[in-house]
């Protein structure tokens, strides 16, 4: 069985331990001000919200929507840093973890492209009989 290889559940756990870095990296409180090395609430939830979907398809067996989901995160957390809401602290273990989850994904080789067989119909040369 291919779809349980150790690789593939060794990427889950790799993205599993992402998306802990992202709630280690220190959400705020619901109902608190966030402090000057937490993020804010509704940031955390969202990063560690997308890092979840990513793992339930790696662990479901869709890389190509994962690691589209892992490039949209990480652009997330571009946003967040150029936006001032991530803390100068959390802004480099935070895009690592982005980067490693992203860099963690891989890919099947695509499928080798399918030839059209050509049907010839009609006159084929050398089919002219003399007449």
């Amino acid at each position: 069985m291919s779809g349980d290889s150790p690789k593939r559940w060794r990427i889950v756990s790799s993205t599993a331990c992402s998306a802990a870095l992202l709630v280690a990296a220190g959400c705020g409180g619901s109902t608190q001000q966030a402090q000057p090395s937490q993020l804010p609430a509704s940031l955390g939830r969202s990063l560690t919200d997308r890092t979840a979907k990513i793992t339930a398809e790696l662990g479901s067996g869709d890389p190509a929507s994962a690691r589209r989901d892992a490039l949209a995160l990480r652009a997330a957390v571009v946003a967040a840093i150029d936006a001032g809401r991530v803390p100068t602290s959390l802004q480099e273990p935070l895009l690592a973890g982005a980067n490693r989850l992203l860099a963690a994904i891989e890919l099947p080789p695509p499928a080798p492209a399918k030839t059209k067989k050509h049907e010839h119909k009609g006159k084929h040369h050398g089919d002219e009989h003399g007449d």
